[in-house]
C-alpha cells in the first residue's frame, strides 16, 4: 500500500514517510507482511530512521535492517532489528520489545516490600584489617605481616619469591560477601578462607587457577589447572583483570566470583568459617597492591555461573515444540543472574532406561561440559521391566554423570506422572499407551535413590496433580494435562519445566544464612588449659537472625582470678561486653563475661571445690 519492500535491498525510507503521514491521520497499525526475504531495509545514508509514534506489527520471520532509532514512543511487537549505520557500527538480534511504548493501563509489574534489596555495604579501612602471612607450602601457622604499607583504600606489599602468601583478613559469616580489586602486575592473586582447623585458598595469576585446602596438621588437597566459563573467550574473565569476590553462603560454605560471576561451585570446609580475605604471592621482586575492600551482607545470591543442562529421557522429554526443557530454560534464564548456555537433549521417543544409559555412556561430548543432568526415564520401563532394573539404570546414570564431573547434587531425578490407556479415554483417539497402573514401586524407588545419592528430585505427578480421562469431558473447564492419553499438553510441559528449573536453581545456589549448627568450641579457642567436657562439651550455635547461644561445659584449667577460659573468633563476638551468672558442678554461681574481644572470662570461680563451669544460657546478638 505504501510501496515498501522486504527484499533486503530496497530502501524503505520513502515508503515509511508515506506510511507515517497516513497513520498519523488514522491512528492505525503499520503491518509488515512477509512477502519475500522478510527484511525491510533502510539505507545507512540519511541518518537514523525514527519510528517514534508508530505502532507496528510484523509477521513471523520479518526483521528491520538499517540505522533504526529506538525511540521510546515506538510501539512494536517483537520485531528483530539488525542495526547498521554509515559509521560502520553494526549489531544484530536486537528486538523491539512488547513493553516499549505500552499504555500505562497495560502495566504488568509492581514492586512490593518483598522486592526490596536488603543488602548492606561496609567499606573496610586497609590500615585496620588483620594483616598476616603464611609460608604456603611449608607451614600451617599464620603470623603477623609487617611488610605492608597501607592507606584507607589500598594495601601495598613489596613481594619477593619467598614462598609467603600475604593477606588481609576481615571477620565474615553466612550472608557476607567481600570484594577487592588487585592492581596490574606479574604476581599471584589469592582468596583465602580460614576456618576452625584449617584454611582454603584459591589462587591464580593470568592463567589457570589452583584450589588448595589445608587442615592444620594434615595433608593439603589441591585441584590444579582450573578454568571457568568465558575464561578462554574474554580477557575480562582473567583473574588479573577482575574484581574478586568471596561469597560466604553459610557457616561452612563459600564460593568465588570474578567480575560478578561465580566461577567455582560452592565449597564446604570442615569447620566453621572464622574470617576471609585476599592475598598476594610473589613470583619475583614486585610491588603489588590491592584496593577497595568492601563487604556486602545479603540474603540472596546472584551472579550464578552459566548452566549447561543435559536432559535424559523418552518421548515425554524429547526435543519437540513446547517441550518441558524449553519451559525450564525460559524459567531459569536470568534467575539469580544465571545464564542457560546450553540445553542438550538426548531423549528419544520410545526408549527405555537401558537404551538411554547406553546413549549416555557414549555421550562424552555433551556430558563432559554439562553442569547439570536431568533424568526422566521409566515410563516405557514400567510398561514392561520391573522397578529394580530401572532403578539400577538410573543409579548407573548418576555414576556416569559423577565420573564426568557433574556432582550428584546437580543431578535432578524426575518421578514419572500418571497417564491413561486408550480404552479409558473412550477407545477412539489418542496414543495406545500400555498399562498405567504398574509403576507405584518405581515412584517410591526413585525418591529413595535421590535420598541415598544426594540428588535433587521432582515428582511430576505432584506437579501436574490429578490426571484422569474425566478431564476429556470438560475441555472448557480444565486442561486435560495429557494431550493424547500419555504426552503432556503445553500447560503440562510448562508446569514440568518450571518445576525442574526450581531444582536446577536450588542445586546451583544455596541460601545465604547466618545460621550455624551447634559446634564444639575449637581447641584453638580454649585458653589457660581449660578443656571440653567429655559428656557435655561446650558448644556454640548461631540462629538465622544472628543470635549466639553457648551451651555445655568447660572443665577446669588454670584458675587465677579473673581467668580467661576461651576466646571466640571475631565473627562470633558480641557488640558489647555481656555479663552472665554461670553454674558450677557444686551448684554455686560464678560471674562470666563475654567481651567484644571474644574473651570469655570467669570471676569468683570457687576453684577449691568446683571442677567445671556451665556455659548454658549465654545468649547474645552478634555484632553487626
Amino acid at each position: 500500500m505504501f510501496g515498501g519492500s522486504d527484499d533486503g535491498a530496497a530502501d524503505n525510507r520513502a515508503a515509511l514517510a508515506v506510511a507515517r503521514a497516513y497513520l498519523g491521520a488514522t491512528g492505525r497499525t503499520l503491518r509488515l507482511p512477509k512477502i519475500g526475504a522478510g527484511n525491510y531495509a533502510f539505507a545507512t545514508a540519511g541518518g537514523q530512521v525514527a519510528l517514534d509514534g508508530i505502532t507496528m506489527a510484523a509477521e513471523p520471520g520479518v526483521k528491520l535492517t538499517g540505522p533504526i532509532c529506538f525511540a521510546p514512543t515506538a510501539r512494536a511487537t517483537d520485531i528483530p532489528v539488525d542495526y547498521r549505520d554509515a559509521g560502520g557500527t553494526e549489531f544484530e538480534n536486537f528486538r523491539l520489545p512488547r513493553y516499549q511504548g505500552r499504555p500505562i493501563e497495560q502495566k504488568q509489574r509492581w514492586l512490593t516490600i518483598g522486592d526490596l534489596d536488603d543488602r548492606k555495604l561496609t567499606a573496610f579501612n586497609m590500615t585496620t584489617v588483620v594483616a598476616e602471612k603464611l609460608d604456603l607450602l611449608g607451614s600451617d601457622t599464620w603470623v603477623a605481616d609487617a611488610s605492608v604499607s597501607s592507606s584507607a583504600d589500598t594495601r601495598t606489599i613489596d613481594l619477593t619469591a619467598d614462598g609467603f602468601i600475604r593477606a588481609a583478613f576481615v571477620p565474615v559469616r553466612g550472608g557476607d560477601e567481600i570484594s577487592v580489586a588487585f592492581w596490574p602486575g606479574s604476581y599471584i592473586r589469592a582468596a583465602v578462607i580460614r576456618y576452625a582447623g584449617g584454611y582454603a585458598t584459591f589462587y591464580a595469576n593470568d592463567g589457570l587457577a589452583t584450589l588448595r585446602v589445608k587442615p592444620v596438621g594434615g595433608s593439603a588437597t589441591e585441584s590444579t589447572g582450573l578454568s571457568w566459563f568465558g575464561r578462554a573467550d574474554n580477557p575480562a574473565w582473567a583473574p588479573n583483570k577482575a574484581e574478586w569476590k568471596i561469597r560466604i553462603y553459610d557457616s561452612r560454605t563459600w564460593s568465588l566470583l570474578l567480575n560478578g560471576m561465580e566461577i567455582i561451585a560452592p565449597q564446604t570446609v570442615a569447620g566453621p568459617i572464622t574470617d576471609a580475605g585476599f592475598g598476594m604471592y610473589g613470583l619475583d621482586a614486585f610491588t603489588a597492591s590491592m584496593s577497595y575492600l568492601t563487604k556486602t551482607r545479603r540474603s540472596e545470591p546472584s551472579g550464578l555461573a552459566p548452566a549447561r543442562i543435559l536432559c535424559i529421557g523418552d518421548s515425554t522429554t524429547e526435543d519437540i515444540v513446547g517441550g518441558w526443557p524449553y519451559a525450564m530454560k525460559e524459567t531459569l534464564e536470568g534467575s539469580l543472574g544465571m545464564r542457560v548456555w546450553d540445553v542438550f537433549n538426548q531423549a528419544v521417543a520410545g526408549q527405555t532406561s537401558a537404551q538411554q544409559l547406553t546413549a549416555l555412556n557414549a555421550n562424552d561430548a555433551q556430558l563432559t561440559i554439562a553442569t547439570h543432568v536431568v533424568i526422566h526415564v521409566g515410563i516405557n520401563d514400567s510398561q514392561g521391566a520391573g522397578p529394580a532394573t530401572t532403578l539400577a539404570n538410573i543409579d548407573a546414570m548418576i555414576d556416569r554423570a559423577v565420573s564426568r564431573g557433574v556432582p550428584a547434587a546437580r543431578v535432578v531425578l524426575c518421578v514419572p506422572y500418571l497417564w491413561y490407556t486408550k480404552t479409558l479415554a473412550g477407545g477412539v483417539k489418542g496414543f495406545n499407551a500400555g498399562p498405567n497402573d504398574a509403576h507405584w514401586l518405581l515412584r517410591a524407588g526413585i525418591k529413595r535413590l535421590a535420598a541415598t545419592r544426594g540428588c535433587r528430585l521432582v515428582d511430576f505427578q505432584e506437579v501436574l496433580a490429578a490426571v484422569t480421562p474425566l478431564d476429556l469431558t470438560r475441555p472448557q473447564q480444565v486442561d486435560p494435562i495429557v494431550r493424547d492419553n500419555i504426552h503432556p499438553t503445553l500447560y503440562g510441559y510448562r508446569a514440568m519445566g518450571e518445576a525442574v528449573a526450581r531444582e536446577v536453581l536450588a542445586a546451583s545456589a544455596l541460601r545465604m544464612t547466618q545460621k550455624m549448627a551447634a559446634y564444639p568450641l575449637h581447641s584453638t579457642w580454649l585458653r589457660n588449659s581449660w578443656t571440653l567436657d567429655g559428656v557435655r562439651p561446650a558448644q556454640i550455635e548461631v540462629s538465622a537472625d544472628g543470635v549466639v547461644a553457648l551451651t555445655g561445659v568447660l572443665n577446669k584449667g588454670t584458675v587465677a582470678e579473673p581467668v580467661v577460659i576461651a576466646q571466640l573468633p571475631a565473627n562470633l563476638r558480641p557488640a558489647t561486653t555481656r555479663e552472665y551468672a554461670a553454674r558450677t558442678n557444686t551448684g554455686s554461681v560464678t560471674a562470666i563475661y563475654v567481651g567484644t574481644d571474644g574473651m570469655i572470662t570467669l570471676a569468683g570461680f570457687p576453684s577449691s571445690v568446683a571442677t567445671f563451669v556451665s556455659l548454658d544460657n549465654i545468649i547474645y546478638p552478634l555484632a553487626d
